[in-house]
């Protein structure tokens, strides 16, 4: 199981591997943008949106309960496409960032309401770069609970 304690180390390796100028807090700003047009695309159940929002196409996702990660867009699609017919509502908060000039790291927390069931939260780390069509999310690692 993955908890608060392993998300933090790995966006401490996060921040090693990207390089020191990510210790400097950029504007995250962007970011944050990134994460509203996301729960806007989610919440109008547009699956399409919401990859085109956040996710570049090599993406790479693993999480909790996982038996491998899902390599590229175009596998993870599906799946978003089964949150978003699942999920009545949800939100999304930006707990911390870093943002370098071309790589970055987030904490968010999405607090859901799903169509049938009680509501649920999912924390991830998101490592971000900088891309000609603006900042993509190229990794992401989740589990279950808020942060």
């Amino acid at each position: 199981m993955i908890n608060v304690k392993t998300l933090r180390g790995l966006a401490v390796a996060a921040t090693l591997i990207l390089g020191t100028e990510m210790a400097i807090a950029g504007d995250a700003s962007v970011l944050a943008q990134r994460f509203e047009a996301t729960e806007n695309a989610v919440n109008a159940k547009d699956a399409k949106a919401w990859a085109e929002a956040m996710y570049a196409d090599n993406v790479v996702v693993v999480g909790e309960g996982s038996q491998q990660p899902i390599r590229g867009l175009a596998a993870l699609l599906p799946v978003m496409e089964e949150i978003v017919a699942g999920a009545q509502s949800c939100s999304i908060e930006m707990n911390d960032a870093v943002v370098g000039a071309e790589q970055a790291s987030t904490f968010a927390t999405w607090s859901c309401t799903p169509v049938e069931g009680e509501p649920y939260q999912v924390r991830a780390l998101y490592v971000w770069e900088q891309q000609k069509v603006g900042w993509r999310v190229i990794a992401e690692m989740y589990g279950m609970g808020n942060m």
